[in-house]
């Protein structure tokens, strides 16, 4: 619980009022007056204070909280957050649908219209009907939304390409950039993590405050934000050039137009009024791994090891946002987290051969398909 600033003035002009003749209590609480001025001063100091240290208490608490069930975990979490974190549900994929026909004739196709990927049919059913009117051939877009929730529905781009309109057969469909958003029920630890940073980016507008924003739109995982700034000359210095530059991702490591849509009404309430973010989706910069002459311990088989090191180093990357590198170091790390390798000598990663440091806007993802042992 923080202390008010009134709560703090009061506190003062009790102790004063105790311990000294100085003052009388008129004087003390007629405005204008020095011992009035300094009073609320440092009452507003004290609130500030006590407020920070209020937040970083309940950001330890939920750093620390031991496991008291799911359902619990959660209840405690809208309950100390006044209710404005909540545990994300499943979330399906959002994508932008361009339409395009030969036809000239007058049409709408009704929303709840259902395009699906060629290759799966993984179905995804569009929010807004769309019409033409006579003689009209233009392109049009329209967000749908895939019927099933989860990862399956982040497809890449130029896959949903299969739609049926009675009526004219020549509307056909693409995604130019891929479905993003879609995924599983958020763990509880991921929840706890969530609800510190909500404590620690409280006071918002802040870089942080705003890069931890964009996380609380379902769907989005990862956020990095910088400041844009340029240098001053001939100084070796930067100063800001009024504008933050963001990049997110899902939990594929990209994020299409409707999911950069969907998160640029979030941060509304965490950017500060009149502060403008350049939003963009990040791209998947897709990191070859090559490991040679490893090998394993009595009583330990190479393949599992293996297995097991390729999995943590997908999920290690699975976690990095946009423009963060991934260093060899970081590799060598993992590699020696897993038990049963007779020691990890630096020539056996072969590749990467250097730390490697994604292009602008993309963010690195290892695939298991990608991992290679020799």
């Amino acid at each position: 619980m923080s202390l008010s600033q009134t709560d703090i003035f009061l506190a003062e002009r009790a102790r004063c009022l105790a311990f000294s003749n100085l003052y009388a209590p008129e004087t003390i609480d007629t405005e204008g007056q020095d011992v009035n001025l300094l009073f609320n001063i440092v009452g507003g100091v004290g609130e500030e204070l006590s407020l920070e240290a209020s937040q970083q208490d309940l950001a330890h608490f939920f750093a620390t909280v031991a496991t008291v069930g799911d359902e619990e975990a959660a209840r405690l979490v809208s309950d100390n957050t006044g209710g404005q974190i909540q545990q994300f549900r499943e979330n399906a994929a959002v994508v932008d649908l361009w339409l395009s026909r030969t036809e000239t004739f007058a049409i709408e196709i009704p929303a709840g219209t259902i395009a699906t990927t060629a290759k799966d049919g993984i179905p995804f059913r569009t929010i807004d009907s769309v019409a033409w009117a006579a003689d009209e051939i233009a392109d049009k877009v329209v967000r749908a939304i895939c019927e099933n929730t989860g990862p399956i529905g982040n497809v890449d781009k130029n896959t949903i390409t299969k739609i049926s309109i009675e009526g004219d057969p020549t509307i056909s469909v693409n995604n130019r950039d891929a479905a993003s958003g879609g995924r599983l029920l958020e763990t509880i630890p991921e929840l706890l993590a969530r609800a510190r940073g909500w404590f620690l980016n409280a006071p918002r507008g802040t870089l942080s405050a705003i890069q931890y924003g964009a996380l609380q739109t379902p769907g989005v995982v990862t956020a990095t934000a910088r400041e844009l700034t340029r240098p001053v000359l001939p100084y070796d210095n930067e100063i800001p050039v009024f504008r933050v530059k963001m990049a997110i991702g899902d939990v594929a490591g990209q994020a299409g137009t409707a999911l950069v849509s969907e998160t640029r009404k979030t941060l509304q309430e965490w950017r500060g009024a009149g502060i403008p973010v350049l939003l963009v989706g990040s791209l998947v910069y897709e990191m070859k791994v090559k490991w040679v002459g490893l090998k394993a311990l009595p009583n330990y088989t190479l393949a599992k090891l293996n297995t097991e090191l390729q999995s943590k180093m997908v999920a290690f990357s699975n976690t990095l946002g946009a423009d963060i590198a991934i260093e060899r170091a970081d590799l060598f790390a993992i590699a020696k987290s897993v038990e049963g390798y007779v020691g990890i000598p630096a020539a056996s990663l072969v590749e990467p051969a250097d730390d490697t440091l994604p292009p602008a806007g993309y963010s690195n993802r290892i695939r298991a398909k990608d991992v290679q042992f020799a």
